[in-house]
């Protein structure tokens, strides 16, 4: 499994998107950054969870990532599996251009010891608009996720994940994002604001509070 090294922060959704781009771009800048690649991607999110919701309670996440192109990426859809609180998290991947079924989905994940059923518990359209940034050897990518929970809420972050290089680097550009954009950090999953979004999981969720 790969070590996520990642730093993330809400962002309100009646922040204009263009706007806060823009003031990012010169942040970037300023820490001695330039953009390597920029790209807007559109993604489907399917996730997984027992019907206790044992996935959500334990804070990990199993879920089908589809909207990749055939020639561009590895397959057509992606399935992860993500463990550990966000400051030490995991995460194992699987490509596929099938539609696995969740039995074929915890068996090429191997996570049959530890889940005997999984279901379907919700499903999200997102947009990334993402950007590469270079700074001698510290390669970091920048990512600002819209998601649009289908029977649920919406939500906005702005994630930087430290690819290659200096863990400090990450650190001081998130920093100076913070300050100056005055956004609030947050350490929880998607997955977490995914489900406390719909109603139909309420009690169950606070029942756990």
């Amino acid at each position: 499994m790969k070590k996520e090294i990642e730093t993330k922060f809400d962002v309100p959704l009646e922040l204009d998107v263009n706007g806060t781009l823009s003031k990012l771009k010169a942040i970037i800048n300023e820490e001695g950054f330039s953009v390597t690649a920029s790209i807007i991607e559109h993604r489907t999110f399917q996730y997984y969870d027992t019907s206790n919701l044992d996935v959500y309670k334990k804070g990990e996440t199993i879920r089908r990532v589809s909207g990749f192109k055939k020639g561009e990426d590895k397959a057509l859809h992606r399935y992860d599996f993500k463990v550990g609180a966000l400051d030490d998290r995991y995460e194992a991947n699987q490509w596929s251009n099938d539609l696995l079924t969740s039995p074929e989905i915890l068996e090429r994940l191997n996570l049959k010891k530890f889940y005997a059923v999984i279901i379907p518990s919700a499903f999200a359209n997102t947009q990334h608009d993402k950007m590469k940034l270079k700074k001698d050897e510290t390669l970091i990518e920048l990512t600002i996720d819209y998601f649009k929970v289908d029977e649920g809420g919406e939500f906005r972050e702005l994630e930087l994940e430290l690819e290659h290089g200096s863990a400090s680097d990450l650190k001081v550009l998130s920093e100076k994002i913070k300050i100056n954009l005055d956004l609030k950090e947050i350490n929880q999953q998607k997955y977490s604001r995914v489900i406390e979004s719909m109603p139909k999981y309420r009690t169950q969720v606070i029942s756990l509070s």
